[in-house]
């Protein structure tokens, strides 16, 4: 595979992260937003080694590893699973409302498959394209919601644990970072740093517009930024519904195509064929057969460990491996 630049990774990384705060499950108060900045603050920390890794060109090493692609692959299937749900939980409540929710959910599938078997490079050119059509989601979001804001809705105490703990546990796509690393140039990691902080930049807005211009309707609802975007309607006489369901299937879309495609990658190094559908197969088993909750329990425990952990072991065992030649 060709390389990918370095825009090219930070929109691959930055849409997956959008539909995670997409899926934000409730509010907690004003301290959420506290909690969001705490817990990007440690993604960074776990980060570290990933980019202590890269410094000296050895970020793909655990590639030579099959056990480790395997352990990597599976968590991506099971962040596939868990996405799967909540697409199916959050979005037919939500936005797709019709009676064909299910038609629709199985063409978006099939354009996951599709999308992912053109490889990891056309997924990232494609990234760029969606990162504008978001963009402009987010303007007519705020526009729409501005109106509505009352700062004294901040003052609003707690969250910050809560806020910290969802935050983290919503960051499936951080341990990606590491594969996609491996394809990208010169300044890689600096794409990578500037993802997380666009990723908290888009939180940070989404929750104060969510808990100041919401209100109420927002802080008892399910998946509160789908609430909000019923309450922001920037014309006056069109509503925006059609912009903010386009953004839900775009994001879902890379979402799903992203996780589909480093799992083929990555399954492809131990030398199984058929990756791509093998895959997608698989997340769609464990989002049927396991509970949704247990699976977002353990895919919270892996995020930390695959993002950071893995990366940290590798690095002290290569420094042992130098100071013993020395």
């Amino acid at each position: 595979m060709n390389k990918i630049s370095n825009l090219q990774l930070f929109s691959i990384l930055l849409l997956p992260g959008a539909w995670s705060i997409l899926c934000i499950p409730a509010l907690y108060g004003g301290g959420q937003l506290l909690g969001a900045a705490a817990g990007c603050g440690i993604q960074l920390l776990l980060c570290v080694p990933v980019f202590a890794l890269a410094r000296h060109g050895r970020e793909t090493d655990f590639l030579r590893q099959k056990w480790l692609c395997c352990l990597y692959a599976l968590f991506f299937i099971l962040w596939g699973a868990r996405s799967l749900t909540l697409m199916h939980t959050a979005a037919p409540r939500q936005l797709l409302t019709s009676p064909g929710h299910v038609t629709a959910a199985v063409l978006l599938l099939l354009t996951c498959l599709y999308t992912s078997t053109a490889g990891l490079k056309a997924t990232a050119r494609c990234a760029v394209l969606m990162l504008g059509v978001l963009g402009v989601t987010l303007v007519l979001l705020v526009v729409g919601a501005w109106r509505r804001v009352e700062l004294s809705a901040l003052s609003v105490r707690g969250g910050f644990s809560q806020g910290m703990l969802t935050y983290l546990a919503l960051g499936g796509e951080l341990p990606a970072a590491w594969v996609l690393l491996q394809h990208a140039g010169t300044g890689g990691c600096r794409a990578v740093g500037a993802y997380l902080l666009a990723k908290l930049g888009l939180c940070l807005l989404v929750l104060f517009l969510c808990i100041t211009a919401g209100g109420r309707l927002t802080s008892e609802a399910a998946y509160p930024l789908f609430t909000l975007t019923v309450l922001s309607q920037p014309f006056a006489g069109q509503r925006a519904d059609a912009v903010y369901l386009l953004a839900f299937v775009m994001l879902c879309v890379m979402q799903m195509t992203l996780l589909t495609g480093v799992t083929a990658h990555l399954l492809e190094r131990t030398g199984i064929r058929h990756t791509a559908p093998l895959s997608l197969l698989l997340m769609l088993l464990l989002a049927w057969l396991l509970p949704e909750q247990g699976v977002a329990t353990l895919t919270a425990a892996l995020i930390p460990i695959l993002a950071g952990g893995v990366p940290l072991v590798i690095l002290m065992m290569q420094g042992i491996k130098r100071s013993v030649r020395a």
